[in-house]
């Protein structure tokens, strides 16, 4: 199947007004949204106070399938919870498993899997971004950063500070070194 075919066969309509559109007419989009939201933020078990004139936090991290991101995430995660940070976890990847037909295209075409799901991710994952600033979240935004319009709408942002990480693997036969680095000692 081709990737034309494939967003033809399992695309869901996407608004061009991410702010203002008819919940009905997208509602298999609006449904993908609001899991998202509740996934990132219901499940914030972490309920610390913040430390007050800190600042907001903002980390971004990029790099490749396997380079050692989750690994990274978990050890900010625990260092901004141990300076009383409550933290999320912002991962476009993990709202592309909410997306309506994910499995079907898994099954029947899964080389158009990142591309089908993401006419729907790619305007979820700015609006969580927007939703956890607005309300004043810390978070850690995991993704492959191909687009730096994400970062680049972060930069403006007067009340965080953002950390801007990498993670590279260089492969050596079978074995693989990671290199990761963010511009905040602990």
């Amino acid at each position: 199947m081709k990737l034309d075919e494939a967003i033809k066969k399992y695309g869901i309509p996407v608004p061009k007004d991410i702010e203002n559109y008819d919940k009905e007419i997208y509602k298999e989009f609006d449904n993908m949204y609001l899991e998202s939201l509740y996934s990132t933020f219901y499940s914030m078990e972490d309920k610390t106070n913040e430390p007050k004139g800190n600042g907001k936090v903002a980390v971004v991290l990029g790099g490749q399938t396997g380079a050692g991101k989750s690994s990274l995430i978990a050890d900010t995660k625990r260092n901004l919870q141990k300076e009383g940070r409550r933290i999320v976890v912002i991962d476009d990847d993990q709202y592309r498993k909410l997306y309506p037909y994910g499995k079907e295209i898994l099954r029947d075409c899964p080389e158009h899997y990142t591309k089908v799901t993401a006419t729907a991710t790619s305007l979820i994952t700015p609006k969580i971004l927007k939703f956890a600033s607005e309300n004043g979240y810390n978070f850690i935004f995991d993704g492959t950063m191909k687009n730096p319009r994400i970062l680049n709408t972060m930069q403006t942002w007067d009340d965080y500070k953002i950390y801007n990480g990498s993670v590279k693997t260089k492969k050596f036969g079978k074995y693989s070194h990671t290199k990761w680095r963010i511009t905040k000692n602990w």
